[in-house]
């Protein structure tokens, strides 16, 4: 069944208009074959001429295909909670594709439900035409000057989309069925959703807004629309977080151990990374990337008020609120303090009287990665913060803010890698796929 997103009743360029809502997605094709791009299509099909699912060439995506096609090209959709029943629903899909298999050209909406690093790949496998006949580009997610990159790739290619980015995906989704089960149609559960989401538009089109925020708020997503992409970019907590607790030796050490003792990557040392020592990192990090948001007429966060507002809230009485709203006025000292309390609150029960989720906030293990063959495999995270630190570093070297905004963790993950004596070809495949980056973008930098 499918669900409709939008009422009788709806805004469209700025009008209310009657009846039944126009497809105002057009023809969607929904790149990512992961839950993000099941649950995403779940959302974007009733607005939707038609809509097709490509994913990357893979065991993963022939199983997942072969299960939509087993079921009439239909996937399903679950939640875990009874507030989100608007997610609840079955996809029905036009056409699947592999990725590099021939395609047709005539989308009107291109959806990107793939991570972020995977954006350039996604559109350099597209032919001009079926760019330049796009009329806008979705981004579930970004990385910090990720839609800096697009603008100027597009522009090489003559295309001009409206795009539209997220700061982050909107909810927690993961595949139930087994793809090797053939009676169970392939299933996505959606766990939680988050707050609220941030959202740019290049081209401002107040009907295609207006009907994705109708589609979050109903799960109570609040979307709130800002003008500059930094500044949604920037609202992503991974950001900040990741560099300071997951590229340090503690972290990178465990997760090439062989030990079967659990780490987590949000618990105080010895169980995980947090000490003071890697607060003030966390600190640092902040304030470089602050710098860069400013730099291109970006809004920075305050640090705290994202954590706790948007993450996990800790109690009034552990951190009162108008530390929280003046956490970039104070000195450095009491910023390191509100933080590390923080990060030990969220370990305890607020309520122990009760089934608390404190423990599903911090008990994040670690993915193991290895060395195969020469080469050292890290896992997603903190493999992709690492590439968007070494983007990021690219991009402050090539302007002027090289002697304003470092980036430490660069330093510390070379540093372990020549101690550790590890292979090295990690470092120069980040530095060269960094200046990719910044040549794809060249055309959309400002000095």
């Amino acid at each position: 069944m499918r669900m409709k997103n939008i009422p009788r009743a709806y805004k469209l360029e700025g009008k209310w208009k009657y009846g039944e809502p126009i497809m105002i997605l057009g023809n969607t094709l929904v790149a990512g074959a992961g839950p993000v791009g099941i649950q995403t299509s779940q959302i974007m099909a009733p607005l939707s001429q038609k809509i097709a699912l490509i994913g990357k060439s893979s065991p993963q995506w022939e199983n997942r295909q072969r299960l939509i096609k087993q079921h009439g090209y239909v996937g399903c959709c679950e939640v875990n909670e009874p507030q989100l029943a608007t997610l609840v629903g079955l996809v029905k899909f036009n056409e699947l594709y592999t990725e590099l298999s021939p395609l047709p050209s005539s989308w009107d909406t291109l959806v990107l439900a793939t991570p972020a690093h995977a954006y350039c790949d996604v559109l350099s496998s597209f032919s001009e035409i079926l760019l330049k006949n796009l009329k806008q580009i979705i981004l579930m997610s970004s990385m910090l000057g990720g839609c800096l990159i697009l603008e100027g790739m597009l522009k090489k290619k003559g295309a001009s989309p409206n795009i539209m980015l997220f700061s982050s995906y909107f909810a927690t989704s993961y595949f139930t069925s087994n793809p090797t089960d053939k009676n169970r149609v392939l299933t996505v559960r959606t766990k939680t959703v988050k707050k609220r989401v941030y959202i740019y538009q290049s081209k401002s089109n107040d009907g295609l807004l207006s009907a994705l925020r109708n589609a979050l708020e109903k799960i109570d997503v609040q979307v709130i629309p800002l003008d500059n992409s930094f500044s949604v970019e920037g609202r992503n907590i991974a950001t900040y977080v990741h560099p300071a607790f997951i590229i340090n030796t503690f972290s990178l050490d465990h997760m090439l151990s062989k030990e079967d003792e659990v780490k987590y990557m949000y618990k105080l040392y010895p169980e995980g990374p947090i000490t003071m020592s890697s607060i003030r990192d966390l600190l640092l990090h902040w304030k470089s990337v602050s710098r860069l948001l400013e730099h291109y007429s970006a809004q920075p966060i305050n640090l705290l008020q994202l954590l706790n507002d948007e993450h996990h809230r800790v109690h009034e009485k552990t951190i009162p609120k108008d530390k929280i709203v003046s956490f970039n006025e104070l000195d450095e000292i009491e910023q390191e303090y509100l933080l590390y309390i923080r990060y030990s609150t969220i370990l305890i029960d607020p309520d122990p009287f009760s089934k608390g989720k404190t423990f599903e906030v911090s008990a994040k293990p670690y993915i193991k990665g290895k060395v195969r063959k020469g080469r050292l495999l890290l896992p997603r995270t903190p493999l992709e913060d690492l590439q968007t630190l070494y983007w990021l570093n690219h991009l402050v070297q090539s302007s002027s803010l090289i002697s304003s905004v470092t980036f430490p963790s660069i330093e510390v993950f070379e540093n372990w890698i020549k101690e550790r004596n590890l292979p090295n070809t990690l470092i120069q495949a980040l530095k060269q796929r960094a200046k990719e980056y910044y040549e794809y973008a060249t055309p959309s930098i400002s000095p």
